[in-house]
């Protein structure tokens, strides 16, 4: 027994060289310190498989040509993927290699700065492991103590693959990650130059600011699948809210429906001309990045949205329209992939920072949260993990929504504290900042359901939603009369279709397109208005 024991592990050590697989392992296990959410436990399985794939040729013919060719593509594979933890702090996905090719330069000024600090040290194992793995030939007098071992190994892998490649999802779920990137990004690039073509705002005539000579910043936060009945700024019994809570600078508004319940169709009504009584072709119509351009504002766009799929492509390409474009969410493929997988809402801060202390005398930021999406456990770090369940699933689920609502409070909080310092160190600095949700979330509120999906007696849940205004000094100072109109409306019914004109009018804009009636915020906003979802109900008589 003994001895078939040392023969198999001698046949194993062969189709497995410990050098070969550390390489190929080594970003797995750095990534394991970096973000330890986003490790999948599969890519084992895959990566095993595919080593044996190329190491059996390799012991079986006994050829050192052949040894250095697959150890060098473990090395390139190995250096890429460590290369992209250490730069991006992520494994290698479709949107981060978009994220790269599109903003090449700052990709590479970054991975310079890598080079030249002590995260160089972090590589050398890499290097260290590639010399090892090439002196650890196959020599011509080794032979396998155990062949068939061998091909029990050379036929598992050969069914793994086949059988994924019957079902379909070879590429999917069937190859190392860096294939399946590169194969899918190869697949998708002409959605990709869809997605990326150079949209530019329209130039609009008699669109001019009101205070041309003040520095000015406007401040679009959309959240994403807030329920602000899960919020205790709006009553909820949990204290989901807390800092937002604390704030005295802040205008709440309590009767806010979004006129849609689906991302795409949200976003890119509010941000238009369009509204539920007009629908157009959103993408062709007026919208608040033509607006502010015209208005003599540099439009600015950070999102942690995925920035393809199905569920962001137009708004991707929409978002082109601006002058700075950033995308930050790079661990995930496509919009759905990235309801699985961890992106932090605080990774729009460093770039909004950025942005807000440039010289730009007028901006508009728009910020897009991934905010409280399914799955609600990936929306927040494990410090915000304070509700928890009974152990049953809707326990869980209920406990985990309200960790995202909780983590979501920090953030928007954590925003609205930047601008007031901005304003502060800047006493002319006019500032207003909207937050609000695309669409809200059913989260066991109705029947035994969890979601925001469409249906003809859809909840009411669905499409109640948050709307949060911050005001600086100045702008109460400047805009006496508008700051104590934005304090007046706040229990006014409100369809967020038509935060295209609030917009505006909380900018202090003038411009024909601009239909007071339909600001929240102007003296007059006409309330009267029949709130006739996109379900064609009255959201009222519900």
């Amino acid at each position: 027994m003994q001895v078939i024991i040392r023969r198999l592990l001698s046949s194993l050590k062969q189709v497995f060289p410990i050098y070969s697989i550390l390489l190929v392992f080594y970003p797995f296990i750095l990534g394991l310190f970096i973000e330890p959410a986003l490790f999948n436990p599969r890519n084992i399985t895959i990566n095993f498989v595919w080593i044996s794939v190329f190491t059996i040729p390799v012991i079986l013919s006994r050829n050192i040509r052949h040894h250095k060719l697959v150890t060098t593509l473990f090395f390139i594979v190995g250096f890429m993927e460590t290369t992209h933890w250490i730069v991006l702090n992520s494994p290698i996905t479709i949107t981060s290699l978009l994220v790269i090719s599109n903003t090449y330069a700052q990709e590479v000024q970054e991975f310079s700065s890598v080079m030249l600090s002590p995260k160089i040290l972090i590589l050398l194992p890499i290097f260290y492991l590639f010399y090892k793995a090439l002196k650890n030939t196959p020599k011509d007098n080794e032979k396998l103590k155990n062949r068939l071992f061998v091909w029990v190994i050379a036929t598992f892998s050969i069914l793994f693959i086949t059988e994924t490649a019957i079902h379909g999802r070879l590429i999917r779920k069937g190859v190392p990650n860096i294939a399946k990137t590169t194969f899918s990004f190869i697949e998708k690039i002409q959605l990709f130059k869809k997605a990326l073509k150079d949209h530019k705002p329209r130039n609009l005539k008699e669109v001019t600011s009101k205070i041309p000579e003040h520095k000015q910043t406007t401040v679009l936060i959309i959240g994403e699948s807030n329920s602000r009945r899960h919020m205790s700024i709006y009553g909820a019994k949990e204290n989901t809210s807390p800092k937002l809570l604390d704030r005295n600078d802040i205008a709440i508004y309590n009767d806010v429906v979004s006129p849609f319940s689906a991302t795409i169709r949200s976003v890119l009504t509010i941000l238009t001309q369009t509204n539920l009584e007009k629908e157009v072709d959103i993408l062709k119509n007026i919208d608040v990045l033509d607006i502010f351009h015209s208005a003599k504002f540099k439009n600015h766009w950070i999102s942690n949205q995925c920035p393809i799929g199905i569920w962001d492509n137009q708004i991707t390409e929409f978002s082109k329209k601006s002058n700075h474009n950033e995308f930050v969410n790079m661990t995930s493929s496509s919009s759905f992939e990235a309801t699985y997988t961890p992106s932090y809402d605080e990774k729009l801060i460093a770039p909004f920072k950025k942005v807000l202390a440039n010289d730009e005398k007028k901006k508009l930021i728009i910020l897009h949260m991934i905010g409280n999406h399914m799955s609600y456990n990936k929306r927040y770090p494990n410090q915000f993990n304070q509700f928890e369940g009974d152990g049953s699933e809707r326990s869980n689920t209920k406990a985990e929504y309200k960790n995202s609502l909780l983590y979501t409070d920090y953030i928007v909080d954590s925003i609205f504290t930047l601008l007031d310092e901005q304003s502060k160190a800047d006493s002319n600095h006019i500032i207003s900042a909207i937050y609000t949700s695309d669409h809200g979330e059913n989260v066991y509120d109705y029947k035994n359901q969890i979601g925001h999906g469409w249906s003809k007696s859809m909840p009411k849940v669905n499409v109640e939603i948050p709307f949060i205004v911050w005001l600086s000094k100045s702008f109460r100072t400047y805009f006496e009369e508008k700051s104590a109109q934005i304090k007046s409306n706040q229990n006014l019914p409100y369809v967020s279709d038509d935060l295209f004109h609030s917009l505006i009018d909380i900018s202090g804009i003038k411009t024909s397109y601009l239909d007071t009636s339909r600001s929240i915020f102007h003296r007059g906003f006409n309330d009267k208005r029949k709130r006739i979802l996109f379900d064609g109900n009255d959201y009222d008589l519900k």
